[in-house]
């Protein structure tokens, strides 16, 4: 298992423990077309060093993908 760092929408911090099925509800939601992108670039975010990057790469996918 790996940690996923994100945040809730009242801009709170919390912790995801699978990251499987983060992904997979993420890739459910978007059109079939940006799904290989969105989640590999989310990936980027849970395979994050440390707490600080993985904020950091997730408010670059955020922007992105806004």
């Amino acid at each position: 298992m790996c940690k996923i760092y994100y945040i809730n929408k009242k801009g709170r911090p919390f912790l995801a423990i699978c990251c499987v099925h983060f992904p997979e509800n993420i890739s459910q939601k978007v059109r079939v077309t940006d799904r290989a992108e969105i989640c590999g670039d989310f990936k980027s975010v849970y395979c994050a060093e440390d707490e600080e990057a993985a904020r950091t790469t997730l408010a670059i996918f955020f922007d992105k993908w806004k």
